[in-house]
């Protein structure tokens, strides 16, 4: 169980950080997407570009024509999944604290 939690608690880090400081790019005219590291923390999750420049100083990370690898993961994850995993991960750490102070 102990290895569980601290699984879920990992796991549960990356997907907020993922959230925090990446985002899925597009550009207007092409069908190239992909997702870009930020510099600083935000929330939004999709940003269109009229071309590379646009992207200043971010760093991409996944890039194709017409959708990434992952992408269908990707978007569940920063559009709610990461809040998802962190309320199990609460859930989960209460309840094996719980059951330890029996």
């Amino acid at each position: 169980m102990k290895a569980l939690s601290l699984g879920l608690v990992v796991v549960s880090l990356l997907a907020v950080l993922l959230k925090l400081f990446t985002y899925e790019y597009f550009f207007a005219d092409d069908p190239t997407c992909g997702v870009a590291l930020r510099a600083q923390p935000g929330l939004d999750n999709r940003r269109q570009f009229q071309s590379d420049d646009d992207l200043g100083g971010d760093v991409i990370l996944v890039s194709d024509e017409n959708d990434f690898p992952g992408g269908g993961a990707y978007r569940f994850i920063v559009s709610g999944g990461w809040l998802g995993l962190a309320v199990l991960t609460g859930g989960v750490l209460v309840a094996t604290r719980r059951r330890g102070a029996r």
